[in-house]
């Protein structure tokens, strides 16, 4: 009982460690791309993208940055994201 209750806990912090680890680096990359379309000027959006939370959502910001023609779109799709 205590061995399979230990075994189901470290399964559960590692797979929330994982989706946390992902979360971050979707985030870094949405950030990076942003900074390589418009400058240093697109890092105005770290403070709204780092409340973003789910993987499917900042897959799609992720999608985003190549597809926007400018920063005040991306920052509508973000928008758009954080209110889903």
């Amino acid at each position: 009982g205590l061995q399979q209750g230990l075994q189901e806990g470290l399964q559960k912090g590692l797979q929330q460690g994982l989706q946390e680890g992902l979360q971050e680096g979707l985030r870094e990359a949405i950030l990076l791309g942003i900074e390589l379309r418009f400058g240093k000027e697109g890092l105005r959006c770290r403070e709204e993208l780092e409340k973003i939370k789910g993987i499917e959502r900042l897959k799609r910001l992720k999608k985003a940055v190549l597809e926007v023609k400018s920063l005040k779109e991306f920052e509508e799709a973000l928008k758009e994201v954080s209110d889903s």
